[in-house]
């Protein structure tokens, strides 16, 4: 499936030790336009798992729960976590742009199988489908876009994006900054 953000398109999956790092380390930031794609359209009332290609009106879940519209809240809770953001510069003022970003486990992303995969890789996250090890003048450039897209919708009244962040914050669902995690390696 092709797949285009700020005029690049989206590189070949790729499940090496050097980009399954990021996964374990620093799952990558999400931008608005992700949430949509992420986040299913019903999942269970109790386990809150995805129930794709269901309806709330097809029952129950395996675990007996119900399967209704989700909630996105709850889905952010457990999926999600806000990131204090990237620091960035404009105009020689210093100042973050608060991000979310997958939640992250023991193990990493809350994402990564045992085995090294996304299990969400169609779906994945703007931060994790477009960054590689080893293209760092397209991951400066789109680290840059992706951050201005985040900026902006935050600037709109309403905006999903900083609801969630704002939510997560407020509980306390939160991940470390970039600047920390990138030296936990």
């Amino acid at each position: 499936m092709e797949r285009m953000q700020f005029g690049v398109e989206r590189p070949k999956s790729c499940r090496c030790a050097g980009c399954v790092a990021f996964c374990r380390i620093m799952p990558g930031m999400i931008i608005p336009s992700d949430l949509e794609r992420m986040m299913p359209p019903f999942q269970c009332n109790r386990c809150y798992r995805a129930m794709e290609g269901t309806t709330a009106f097809d029952g129950a879940c395996a675990c007996g729960g119900l399967i209704q519209n989700t909630d996105p809240l709850k889905w952010a809770e457990r999926y999600l976590r806000a990131s204090p953001g990237a620091i960035v510069m404009k105009d020689g003022m210093m100042f973050r742009i608060p991000t979310l970003v997958p939640a992250k486990l023991e193990g990493g992303c809350i994402y990564l199988s045992e085995e090294g995969a996304c299990t969400i890789n169609d779906a994945a996250p703007f931060g994790c489908a477009f960054f590689g090890h080893n293209q760092p003048t397209k991951n400066e450039y789109l680290s840059a876009e992706g951050l201005k897209a985040v900026f902006h919708n935050q600037q709109l009244e309403g905006s999903l994006y900083w609801t969630l962040w704002v939510h997560l914050h407020s509980r306390s669902l939160t991940a470390e900054g970039p600047e920390v995690l990138r030296f936990e390696k």
